[in-house]
């Protein structure tokens, strides 16, 4: 019982370590060396669906229980994914020498935006309601 009152907390953990890492090799990788010996897409999918979806159950498992550092993790979270995608966004027109148009933009980096904010969010509502 004591585990499964921790879970959401241990969940978090795991995602907010999840989402450093991958920060860390995609900074590596745009200095050529990656840690993670994976194709960019395959560790997008691993590391940023892990990222995405632990927030989501880590919510769903504490819905009735008030903890606002849970929430606060949640928060947290989400914006890591915002900030790490912005500064993708940033590095990747300055490599390219050019802005991307906003299609571009919105095709390449509108649903991470969407899903980030959105777990923001969510980490907010848990806040406000668990107060």
């Amino acid at each position: 019982m004591i585990l499964y009152s921790k879970m959401p907390l241990i969940l978090m953990s795991i995602s907010i370590s999840v989402l450093l890492v991958y920060g860390l090799d995609v900074n590596a990788e745009l200095n050529g060396e990656n840690f993670i010996p994976m194709d960019a897409s395959l560790r997008g999918i691993i590391f940023g669906g892990l990222g995405s979806i632990l927030p989501i159950v880590s919510y769903s498992i504490s819905r009735k229980k008030p903890s606002t550092i849970l929430g606060l993790l949640i928060m947290i979270n989400g914006m890591l994914i915002v900030i790490g995608i912005t500064l993708v966004l940033g590095i990747t027109e300055m490599e390219q020498n050019r802005f991307l148009s906003f299609d571009e933009r919105l095709r390449s980096f509108g649903p991470a935006m969407i899903l980030g904010s959105g777990i923001s969010i969510l980490g907010l509502w848990k806040i406000l309601k668990d107060r």
